[in-house]
């Protein structure tokens, strides 16, 4: 499943880095529970068609899991890009939706997807901008809970960030950076 997702990254990039800009992030993302810690790794890559139209590419990977999924993106408004995909996880096939955007000094992303490997699965994060370096908010997932987050803009696009989740059955803590990118030209 990793040397597919690895393809199909290169893929994404080879045929339309020549003709367009590439924006995205790349993330480690550790879950810190109680008894262990799982690292992930964390790939968001998007790229625009041809006005409001564009595309978007998302992986992951970690010791037990790896997806993704590429599809259609459409931007009605400055503020908010909407985008479907399928792919394929661990499990089998994956199709996911997601709803994202700033407004100002708002952040959202609404995410849901669905594979054959684990069924539904949602992630909902929403941040403010507290200075030109400070973000937080709230970020709610499932099968992890939900709770407060913080990141700070370190170096350049460098943004380490810890979020503390509760549910009905225990806490975590989510530790990571982001590091966002643009290539290309256009």
């Amino acid at each position: 499943m990793k040397l597919r997702l690895a393809t199909l990254t290169l893929f994404v990039f080879v045929a339309s880095a020549y003709a367009q800009k590439i924006q995205g992030f790349a993330e480690s993302e550790n879950v810190i529970t109680s008894t262990a810690a799982t690292p992930q790794l964390n790939l968001l890559a998007s790229g625009t068609l041809t006005g409001k139209v564009g595309w978007k590419f998302w992986g992951l990977t970690s010791r037990t899991w790896s997806e993704g999924y590429i599809g259609p993106t459409y931007a009605p408004t400055s503020w908010l890009t909407l985008s479907a995909g399928a792919g394929a996880e661990t499990g089998g096939a994956r199709f996911g939706w997601s709803a994202s955007g700033k407004k100002r000094k708002l952040f959202y992303a609404v995410v849901q997807e669905w594979g054959y490997g684990c069924g539904w699965w949602h992630k909902n994060v929403a941040t403010y901008d507290l200075t030109s370096r400070v973000s937080a908010g709230v970020w709610n997932e499932y099968g992890k809970g939900t709770g407060p987050t913080v990141n700070v803009r370190v170096i350049g696009e460098l943004r380490p960030y810890v979020t503390l989740l509760a549910s009905k059955t225990g806490t975590m803590a989510i530790v990571g950076a982001t590091y966002s990118f643009s290539i290309g030209h256009k």
